[in-house]
């Protein structure tokens, strides 16, 4: 009981921070919901056989980061959910920090064979990486942070020979499809999900690419299967 009241209270923090009360009744708002209904939308994007090269935008360090120094760097999901970024790491996810003059700029987590959309949409890609959890701290924002770290991961993933990157966003989140589009990712399939009485519909259907033609892919097909 006292380990449920003490996330509960982080989580409260944690949405006040981030969000102010507006973003707390929200998200009260939204668990209720679920408790009879529950919709999720997401668009997938992939590429393949990606570069080995990358953009030349702003100068990025990228370092795989542990959980000790993710709490150094005051990165908040470390400091608000411990238990959850430490079970990340305990099931092999990989975390990357990217920093400018040695300021933390970005952060995005990696899983191998799969991408984990949400805790109940998985999508896995044999010889392949997922991408997600990206997050561009604020005062960084607006620079070309994130596709300059979306070209940097993909860079790396082909010198690890991984075949297919998959990553997935929030339609609504233009700020995301923005970079993602412009780091080279193609459009793969839309997914929505819906839940009624605790029965899980999913559907899947194309969708086209908003921001950017492509940049940095070999041609389309064959992808990963959900």
């Amino acid at each position: 009981m006292k380990r449920v009241f003490t996330n509960v209270l982080r989580s409260v923090h944690y949405n006040y921070r981030n969000g102010g009360v507006r973003q707390i009744l929200e998200r009260v708002g939204s668990r209720f919901t679920q408790l009879f209904i529950d919709r999720t939308d997401y668009l997938i994007y992939h590429i393949e056989a990606p570069l080995l090269s990358h953009g030349a935008g702003v100068p990025i360090r990228r370092e795989d980061l542990g959980f000790e120094e993710l709490v150094a760097l005051r990165y908040f999901k470390a400091l608000y959910y411990p238990e959850a970024i430490r079970g990340r790491f305990e099931a092999g996810e990989r975390c990357h920090g990217f920093f400018v003059e040695d300021q933390l700029a970005n952060v995005a987590w990696s899983t191998r064979g799969v991408l984990n959309v949400d805790p109940h949409l998985s999508i896995e890609c044999e010889d392949g990486m997922g991408i997600y959890d990206c997050w561009t701290m604020a005062e960084f924002r607006g620079r070309g942070i994130y596709p300059e770290s979306l070209r940097i991961l993909l860079a790396l993933f082909a010198e690890e020979q991984v075949r297919t990157v998959l990553i997935a966003v929030d339609p609504d989140n233009v700020r995301s499809i923005k970079g993602i589009e412009r780091a080279g990712f193609l459009p793969f399939k839309r997914m929505k999900t819906t839940v009624r009485l605790g029965k899980r519909f999913v559907r899947s259907s194309p969708f086209e690419a908003r921001f950017a033609e492509p940049a940095a892919s070999a041609p389309a097909g064959g992808g990963p299967e959900a």
